[in-house]
């Protein structure tokens, strides 16, 4: 802890503000440790703090993982009392879970924005055509839109690539 309190306070220092972490690093202890150098230092204001949800940190229980309501909330709670703070910047949705639909995630995350527990909403590492969903039918149904994708890409990882480009297809 008192390594990371360093690390935070020179990211600080050379002009940060936006702060990612998730449910599931460390098993919540990063969202604690974040909570309590924010709180400490009464930070929040000065802080864009943005979390995620969807991986099961509770095995044997399949109400604590998914992209379902139940889940939804039940994480975002949790991640709130970690990060000592009433409300979220930024509230991703970690992995396409392959079960909830689309439209009761959408749903969800836009009944926490308007419950004013998160700001805005994006996704993380999910399908394009995924995304492309959730995006028009929040549009479509005045609901709030997903504001940003974050997805894995580096020399090493290039799977996103696979949904941008084309495939040759043989005649």
């Amino acid at each position: 802890e008192r390594v990371s309190k360093e690390i935070f306070d020179r990211y600080l220092d050379a002009g940060g503000n936006f702060i990612d972490t998730a449910d599931g690093y460390t098993n919540g202890h990063s969202e604690e440790m974040i909570g309590k150098f924010v709180a400490d230092a009464k930070l929040r204001d000065r802080l864009v703090i943005a979390t995620k949800f969807t991986f099961n940190g509770q095995p044997g229980n399949p109400n604590a993982g998914g992209n379902g309501r139940k889940n939804t909330y039940r994480a975002l709670e949790s991640s709130l009392r970690r990060l000592k703070t009433d409300y979220v910047d930024l509230y991703y949705l970690h992995a396409w879970d392959l079960v909830t639909p689309v439209e009761e995630v959408i749903s969800t995350l836009n009944d926490l924005v308007r419950e004013g527990k998160i700001r805005h909403y994006g996704l993380s590492d999910t399908p394009a055509w995924y995304v492309a969903r959730a995006y028009t039918l929040a549009e479509k149904e005045g609901k709030e839109r997903p504001i940003v994708l974050q997805l894995e890409y580096s020399l090493i990882e290039r799977n996103i690539e696979r949904e941008h480009v084309p495939v040759a297809q043989e005649f």
